[in-house]
C-alpha cells in the first residue's frame, strides 16, 4: 500500500472517531444539552469535510454531490465552533434565531456546488476557508476575553480551538498545493488533531463524565453568591441577567446557577424575583415607604414594570400589595 492509501486510512479512522464522538454527545443527557449538540455538530462538520478529502483522492474529481456535502461541512465548522465556545462561556440552553443566520452561507454554498462547475466549487471552498479563519479569530478572542471560567473548562475550550486551528492549516495546505499526494497529506494533517482531541476527551471527566455538572461548590463561592443577593442586594438592578451577575461577581455562570439552586432551591430568575418581592414587602410595611406609589416601589426593588411586579408579588404571596398591607396590619392589631 502506498503513502496515499495509508493517509486515506488515517483520515478515515479520524472521520469514524468524529462520528462516534458525536453520537455519544447527542445521547448525553447530563449537563448543558445545547453544548453537547453544538460540539457533536462541529465534529460531524469536520467529518464531512475530511471525508470529502478522502473521496477526492480516492475518486479523483469528486462528484458534485460529494463536493456539496464537503462544502457544507467546511462552511459549518466556523459557525459551530464560534457558537460552541460562546455558549460554553454563557451557559445558555437555546440558540437565538439571529444565530441561525451563520448558516445561510453554508446552505447556499452547498446548493451552488451541486449546480455549478468544479471551478466554481473550488472558489467557494477557498472562500469558506477564509471565512473559517475569521471565525477562528473570533473564537480565540472569546477565549482570551472571558476570565470567569473554571480552569478545566477553559483548558477544554482551548483544546477544541487548537484542534480546529490545525485542521484549518491542513485545509490551507491543500489549497496551496496541487498534487494528489499533497492533498492526501493535508487530509492526514487534518486527522491528527482529531486523534488529539479524542484522547484529551477520554482523559478528562469534563466531557465524558460531565465534571462540570458534578463539580462540588466551594463554601467561598456559595458565600459570595449569598452576599451579592442578601447584602449587596444585586437584585435591585434593572434588567439583571445571569450573565450580568457573572460579570459583576466575577464568577462562572454555571456555578452561580448551581449555588442559587443549592441556597434557595430556585432558578436564577425565580430567586431574583423572590428577593425583589421580599424587599417590596419590607418597604410596604416600613412607615417611611408604606405610602409610596406602587410604580415607584416596584422600580426601586428592580422591576421594570408594575405589571411584572404585581405578577411576581402575587405568585410569591398569593396577595396583591394592598391586600398584603391590610393582612399585615390586621395581624399586628391582633397581637
Amino acid at each position: 500500500m502506498d503513502i496515499t492509501g495509508l493517509l486515506g486510512i488515517l483520515a478515515g479512522i479520524a472521520v469514524a472517531i468524529c462520528l462516534f464522538f458525536a453520537k455519544y454527545l447527542f445521547s448525553n443527557k447530563k449537563g448543558n444539552r445545547l453544548n453537547s449538540i453544538l460540539l457533536g455538530l462541529l465534529l460531524i462538520a469536520v467529518a464531512l469535510r475530511v471525508g470529502k478529502s478522502i473521496w477526492f483522492f480516492i475518486f479523483f474529481g469528486a462528484a458534485p454531490f460529494g463536493l456539496g456535502i464537503g462544502f457544507l461541512g467546511l462552511a459549518s465548522i466556523g459557525p459551530l465552533l464560534f457558537l460552541y465556545i460562546d455558549n460554553n462561556q454563557h451557559d445558555r440552553h437555546s440558540v437565538k434565531r439571529s444565530e441561525l443566520l451563520h448558516f445561510v452561507f453554508p446552505v447556499l454554498g452547498t446548493f451552488t456546488c451541486w449546480l455549478n462547475t468544479m471551478q466554481v466549487a473550488t472558489y467557494l471552498y477557498q472562500l469558506a476557508t477564509i471565512v473559517l479563519s475569521i471565525y477562528l479569530l473570533l473564537s480565540w478572542r472569546n477565549y482570551f476575553t472571558n476570565p470567569s471560567q473554571s480552569p478545566d473548562l477553559k483548558l477544554w475550550n482551548r483544546n477544541v480551538i487548537i484542534t480546529v486551528t490545525i485542521i484549518w492549516i491542513a485545509f490551507v495546505y491543500q489549497h496551496l498545493t496541487g498534487s494528489l499526494l499533497d492533498y492526501a497529506i493535508g487530509a492526514g494533517i487534518a486527522a491528527l488533531p482529531i486523534y488529539y482531541l479524542f484522547v484529551k476527551a477520554t482523559r478528562t471527566l469534563l466531557v465524558f463524565s460531565n465534571k462540570q455538572q458534578d463539580l462540588q461548590l466551594s463554601e467561598s463561592l456559595i458565600t459570595s453568591v449569598k452576599h451579592f443577593f442578601e447584602e449587596k442586594e444585586i437584585f435591585t438592578q434593572h434588567h439583571l441577567t445571569l450573565n450580568q451577575f457573572a460579570k459583576i461577581s466575577d464568577l462562572p455562570a454555571y456555578l452561580i446557577t448551581k449555588a442559587v439552586q443549592q441556597l434557595y432551591n430556585r432558578s436564577f430568575p425565580e430567586t431574583v424575583n423572590y428577593f425583589r418581592v421580599k424587599k417590596a414587602q419590607q418597604l410596604l410595611l416600613a412607615p417611611k415607604t408604606a405610602q409610596q406609589k406602587i410604580t415607584t416601589l416596584s422600580f426601586d426593588v428592580g422591576f421594570r414594570s408594575t405589571s411584572s411586579f404585581y405578577a411576581a408579588f402575587k405568585k410569591e404571596t398569593a396577595m396583591t400589595p394592598k391586600q398584603f398591607q391590610k393582612f399585615a396590619a390586621k395581624k399586628r392589631a391582633n397581637h
